[in-house]
């Protein structure tokens, strides 16, 4: 199993997850500011069973899984809603996310697999 971390975790908690499976780092990308410049659910989301990343993160994704990974369209940037593109929860039938926002290709992956699109309570 492969597990999709922060770069910046701790090395105690990168160890312990070692144990669950294949740790992969994802680097700080440039163009998201410093909070959030490598948090896996902003450049990858998985929809049942299929991994949707980000054109930038895409080599790095797909070369460390055996299944095969969808590049989205657009890559995030720094301010909101370009940073919440591939942040989207799939939860039994029901997905959860900011739909106007999320990326075309995402969108695309939840109507083929006809899940509900759940409603976000969050305020912006």
């Amino acid at each position: 199993m492969n597990i999709f971390v922060d770069e910046r975790i701790r090395k105690e908690e990168e160890e312990k997850l070692k144990e669950f499976g294949n740790v992969i780092k994802i680097p700080k990308q440039p163009n998201i500011y410093e909070e959030i410049y490598s948090h896996p659910d902003i450049f990858m989301t998985k929809i049942k069973d299929q991994l949707i990343c980000a054109p930038l993160v895409y080599d790095l994704i797909s070369s460390n899984t055996s299944k095969e990974v969808i590049k989205g369209i657009k890559n995030p940037s720094n301010n909101y809603p370009e940073d919440v593109l591939y942040n989207v929860c799939n939860i039994g039938k029901i997905v959860v996310g900011k739909f106007s926002f999320i990326d075309e290709v995402v969108l695309k992956e939840i109507e083929k697999k006809r899940f509900e699109k759940g409603k976000c309570k969050a305020r912006i």
